[in-house]
């Protein structure tokens, strides 16, 4: 359950991956090692997606190309989520 005075609005925020990384690396947050990573990368465009995300093996499909692209700089930001994920030393 969330707590009352917490509001999505308020964690909501707009970054390119490397802005994100950027911000999780500066010293007020303190992580290190960040990673970043587009968490639906592009298939979620397709015109069909939830035809083929209903269709198990179809939808294997599409969690393998999020896997291999969720690394990739060129297309992270078309994913519509960042995950940021580093180490506090």
């Amino acid at each position: 359950m969330k707590p009352a005075a917490w509001s999505i609005s308020q964690r909501r925020s707009l970054h390119r991956p490397d802005e994100l990384k950027a911000e999780v690396e500066q010293p007020a947050a303190g992580f290190a090692k960040v990673e970043v990573f587009g968490i639906e990368g592009p298939v979620w465009i397709l015109p069909d997606f939830e035809n083929r995300w209903r269709d198990p093996r179809r939808q294997q499909g599409l969690l393998m190309i999020a896997r291999r692209l969720e690394h990739e700089p060129s297309v992270q930001g078309v994913s519509a989520h960042l995950l940021a994920v580093g180490e506090k030393p």
